[in-house]
């Protein structure tokens, strides 16, 4: 195909921000795996997205990346440690091996279901006095995660959680997306200066007030090949805190959304509650947060008919690859809460960086349906939905409800 025929993403595109996913499929369709302007080679198929994923052959060390501007801008925001200090989500083996058996005593599935009481008891909580109608980022979507994820890293009781939410909103922004101008530069580095302070005070205050929890898990990390030192500690915190909380905000958005643009889906999950563990995976299928993942090809890398030379950046459109019919069939840009492969998408990663905190975002999500098709079964929209303009981090601005019984 002739360079000047090839389709190329442009978040400038009318209408790129309210579906993007109408701006994937042409591209999956004829530009599948491609070396964009801009510098990164773009994956859209759902196999090749996988591949990418999964590798081997692929990694996920900012050591590995090319001199390119997003690695600039990170080590503007960072320092040089955001390319030296390990770090669970930018790790390959062995260190990722260390840095992930230390975390995975805490995420699993057992683990996460005992949370289940106390997650139905925040949702609970936050809904006392909520009235007829709410904003569901400030009254759902940002506490629930956070109050969750404080309580599971054991974090000092009187943090400021608009600080947090406010710091790592942008770190994830800063990790993510492809392209960012000067000032959401500067505006990451003060962010992340302040996140910083704040990760370093938390872990000192934790030393005395160890306990059964997260955060004194790291601290207390077993032998000697599995201890950290405090850089990695605070590294870790930032990144769980992170993806156990910015992404998660976004999730309960972008699945009420979903659901209450496509009725007859909520309709379904009200009336046949037993459904909504499968709604959740279809959800998260059909509309997810995190929309692209980042890698780099340390040697080439084949992936399909195009070779991707070493030192490259590569991004996997998760969210393209989540809608490809060659996977999904020709329903796959359907919300269908019945849906019996939903399971099978690939918003939590796949392969060694399959999100450790998966279990818990979905019992999250699967508490605060169920409670909310139980009480307000007649629940709308209400106002328009303005929304974020992030490639790689989706979810709206706001998201008004009009709470029915």
């Amino acid at each position: 195909m002739d360079s000047s025929t090839q389709l190329f993403i442009d978040e400038t595109a009318a209408g790129y921000f309210d579906d993007p996913y109408a701006h994937y499929a042409p591209i999956r369709a004829a530009n599948p795996v491609h070396h964009d302007p801009r510098g990164p080679w773009m994956v859209f198929g759902y196999d090749d997205v996988k591949r990418v994923l999964r590798g081997p052959g692929i990694s996920s060390r900012l050591a590995n990346a090319p001199d390119t501007p997003r690695t600039q801008r990170l080590v503007e925001a960072w320092g040089t440690g955001i390319i030296t200090k390990p770090h669970l989500s930018r790790a390959d083996p062995p260190e990722h091996t260390r840095l992930r058996r230390v975390l995975a005593a805490a995420f699993t599935p057992r683990h996460m279901e005992a949370l289940r009481p106390r997650i139905r008891e925040i949702v609970d909580e936050l809904l006392v006095g909520a009235g007829d109608e709410i904003e569901v980022g400030a009254q759902l979507a940002r506490p629930l995660p956070y109050r969750v994820m404080c309580e599971l890293l054991g974090y000092p009781p009187d943090t400021d959680d608009s600080l947090m939410i406010e710091c790592t909103h942008a770190f994830v922004v800063a990790t993510m997306e492809p392209f960012m101008d000067g000032a959401q530069v500067d505006a990451v580095v003060r962010a992340n200066k302040l996140l910083t302070e704040q990760i370093r005070d938390a872990v000192e205050w934790k030393r005395d007030h160890l306990g059964d929890d997260l955060m004194s898990l790291l601290l207390n990390a077993g032998d000697e090949r599995e201890v950290l030192s405090e850089d990695e500690v605070v590294e870790q915190v930032r990144l769980l805190f992170a993806a156990g909380h910015e992404t998660t905000v976004n999730a309960v958005e972008l699945a009420l959304l979903s659901l209450l643009r496509n009725r007859d889906q909520w309709d379904l999950l009200v009336g046949n509650p037993d459904l909504i563990d499968n709604a959740v995976e279809e959800l998260l299928r059909y509309d997810n947060t995190i929309q692209i993942a980042w890698r780099t090809t340390p040697d080439d890398f084949e992936l399909g008919t195009a070779t991707i030379p070493a030192g490259n950046d590569v991004i996997g459109w998760i969210g393209s690859a989540n809608r490809d019919p060659a996977k999904w069939g020709p329903a796959a840009d359907r919300l269908d809460v019945t849906r019996q492969d939903a399971g099978d998408h690939l918003s939590f990663g796949s392969g060694l960086h399959l999100c450790l905190g998966a279990w818990l975002a979905r019992a999250e999500l699967q508490e605060l349906l169920r409670t909310l098709a139980a009480r307000y079964p007649a629940m709308d929209l209400a106002g328009e939905v303005p929304w974020e303009r992030l490639v790689s981090v989706r979810g709206p601005e706001r998201l008004d409800l009009r709470l029915r019984g």
